[in-house]
């Protein structure tokens, strides 16, 4: 398995880490205040994720799960302090134990922190404001750099294939998640996605929404989501975007 990983920075105290094996490339995001730092997911956890941390900021760095899945959580024993959308906490407890899709290549710590929608981190002339997207999983969120106008969007949305996998919500959960992410637009200017192109912009989001409006209208061709992983799916696409998600129930 050919495993690396990239460290770019995007400001003076931001940074992305790229951690990437044979098939998957996971980004991860350090942001850094005055007192603290937060680390945005903690990737597929096959590289010394602390270490590469430790030597961007010495202020103490608190790891926040934007969803409970493995190529998010791998490398969370890296970091004490972990936080995750309490919505999430079940599938947190299901996939670090090992029992969701594809092998953790360390044990995770089962032990995590559940906060609220509109929970603040306050670094320290930094806030970060959560807000829960259900759709991807029933606890996804996207957090709101709220100085520096940039939402970080886990695997909520992207430019490619975006997975409403949560059964609980569906695609119209999805979609509802769509909308308050547009609705906070006068808020943010870029986001930047765990997976895929960086950063994308708005008109992305938009496009998404609108494919999600006529997939649920039925203007767009499902077809079955072929995938070992994920059985029972559906998928429809426009262009280069897609949505996989639950069967829907047509009258």
């Amino acid at each position: 398995m050919e495993i690396g990983y990239t460290v770019k920075q995007l400001d003076e105290h931001t940074w992305q880490i790229e951690e990437t094996n044979h098939r998957l490339g996971v980004y991860c995001y350090l942001l850094e205040g005055e007192n603290r730092a937060i680390l945005i997911d903690s990737g597929l956890g096959n590289i010394d994720l602390g270490g590469i941390v430790a030597g961007l900021t010495e202020k103490p760095v608190a790891v926040v799960n934007t969803h409970s899945h493995g190529d998010h959580i791998a490398g969370n024993a890296d970091f004490a302090e972990r936080y995750i959308a309490k919505e999430d906490l079940e599938g947190y407890a299901r996939d670090a134990s090992g029992k969701g899709p594809g092998p953790l290549p360390r044990p995770v710590p089962l032990e995590i922190t559940g906060i609220d929608d509109g929970h603040v981190f306050d670094l320290g002339g930094r806030t970060l404001r959560v807000y829960l997207t259900p759709g991807h999983s029933n606890g996804s969120i996207c957090i709101l750099d709220v100085e520096r106008r940039q939402l970080f969007t886990g695997d909520t949305c992207g430019r490619g294939e975006v997975l409403a996998f949560a059964a609980q919500h569906g695609l119209p959960g999805y979609r509802r998640s769509m909308q308050r992410i547009l609705d906070l637009g006068s808020e943010y200017d870029l986001t930047w996605p765990a997976h895929g192109e960086t950063p994308i912009g708005k008109d992305v989001l938009l496009r998404l929404t609108k494919l999600a409006d006529d997939i649920l209208a039925g203007k767009i061709e499902e077809k079955s989501f072929e995938n070992p992983h994920f059985k029972g799916y559906v998928c429809a696409y426009r262009e280069e975007l897609g949505i996989v998600y639950p069967p829907l129930a047509r009258g």
